[in-house]
């Protein structure tokens, strides 16, 4: 599962771009 942690990387960077929106 090499997919795993690019996923995770990206679930991070839209939560911290969403929070920063906020």
């Amino acid at each position: 599962m090499a997919c795993w942690p690019q996923l995770r990387l990206l679930l991070w960077k839209n939560l911290t771009f969403r929070r920063r929106q906020t």
